[in-house]
């Protein structure tokens, strides 16, 4: 996987102090910043980078808000931004597409 940006904040990546969402909406980019130890009320992961296979699942915990969220952007350019451990840092990946499947909206990585 290709790292275009290192230890980039939160409020660097866009733009507002203390924002809450997981995603933003510039122009025609959607910014994903996720987390893989963010869980969802039972415990089960929301989001899964396979870093051997170039690919990020996210939304694993929600076939209705997933299919709705991601019909609603499916035709912006997605950046894809991870925090990597407990720190409030994220690392910006290259990212190749992104589809809707059946357990995950899946972002293939270059």
């Amino acid at each position: 996987m290709k790292v275009l940006n290192r230890g980039i904040s939160k409020e660097n990546i866009v733009g507002v102090k203390k924002y809450s969402k997981w995603y933003k909406v510039i122009d025609n980019e959607i910014m994903l910043i996720i987390s893989e130890e963010k869980k969802n009320s039972k415990k089960e992961l929301v989001n899964l980078v396979q870093w051997k296979n170039n690919k990020a699942l996210v939304c694993l915990d929600s076939e209705e808000y997933r299919a709705k969220f991601f019909n609603k952007h499916k035709d912006l350019k997605v950046r894809l931004f991870i925090k990597l451990d407990t720190g409030l840092l994220y690392n910006e990946y290259k990212t190749i597409d992104w589809d809707l499947k059946d357990d995950a909206i899946v972002i293939e990585l270059a």
